[in-house]
């Protein structure tokens, strides 16, 4: 199974190529040309090895901020002070989705409640306990597109993989573990999450964090986390929530399977048509790779 974490790496690419074309007018039809060719490439480089391919999209309002009403509150931000009018490319994008979903023979899971990087976690968990359930001893890998450091801590499934787009790279963190242990005492602060020695609202009060020790972590490995103070312990606890795969609600287990369950209809004919329509003869010439 291949599983594309469709905002976080459509953007990604979306940023580059509109760095790349400065000079030349944004549209529509360039956005359009990005994404379907940026999907048709992900299923051609890995479909033979990896299967079906699962696009996974934002479910809308997050559980976390229920939890932490702050959570990634400053992307707002940064994304006005890009100079990227990102409201029409989000506009469109919105647009161009509803397309790729009639269209391509992708399945695409969007559950409310949840990031993609959520459904990304429980398809690629659910199926890897299925694997250790089969006796035949049965093994489908799983790749994860995304740049995205938060999938590290999946590394631990030895059938789970990651490609980094922005890299061209496939990568497999050696200490899933630690990697996560890591992220969870310093944070995130792309999502505005502070490290466990600062104040769980201390970006968007525009505060500095406390430094972390530079051997706390070798400390934690060694002894674990009883030696954290009483407030290292419940910051730690909030990072735990608002980044471990493992603290997903339980409800939302079988709304991503039930969504990834539903039938998918496609026609080649027209996608063909809708390709035609849009101009795009660059991926009717390549349209065996969807």
């Amino acid at each position: 199974m291949i599983l594309v974490d469709y905002s976080g790496s459509m953007f990604a690419s979306i940023h580059v190529e509109l760095n790349r074309s400065k000079g030349n007018p944004y549209s529509k039809d360039f956005l359009r040309h990005i994404l379907i060719s940026q999907l048709r490439s992900y299923n051609k480089k890995f479909k033979e090895q990896f299967g079906q391919m699962v696009i996974c999209l934002e479910g809308g309002y997050c559980w976390r901020k229920d939890f932490f009403p702050n959570y990634k509150a400053l992307r707002a931000q940064a994304r006005i002070d890009s100079g990227i009018d990102w409201k029409k490319i989000f506009e469109d994008m919105n647009d161009i989705t509803a397309e790729l979903i009639e269209y391509l023979p992708y399945k695409f899971i969007k559950v409310q409640g949840l990031e993609a990087d959520d459904e990304i976690a429980i398809l690629a968990m659910k199926s890897q306990e299925i694997q250790e359930e089969d006796i035949m001893g049965n093994v489908d890998p799983v790749m994860i597109i995304s740049n995205d450091k938060d999938y590290k801590q999946l590394h631990k499934y030895k059938f789970i993989n990651q490609y980094l787009p922005q890299k061209g790279t496939v990568y497999r963190e050696k200490d899933p573990s630690f990697a996560l242990l890591d992220l969870i005492v310093h944070g995130d602060k792309a999502d505005g999450i502070p490290n466990i020695n600062s104040n769980i609202n201390t970006f968007v009060d525009g505060e500095r964090q406390k430094a972390v020790a530079s051997n706390l972590m070798r400390e934690l490995t060694n002894k674990g986390i009883g030696i954290l103070t009483e407030e290292q312990m419940k910051r730690y606890a909030e990072n735990e929530t608002l980044i471990s795969f493992d603290k997903i609600p339980e409800e939302y287990y079988k709304k991503v399977i039930d969504e990834y369950n539903k039938p998918k209809s496609y026609s080649k004919m027209k996608l063909f048509n809708y390709l035609a329509k849009n101009k795009l003869r660059e991926q009717i010439d390549r349209i065996e790779d969807f």
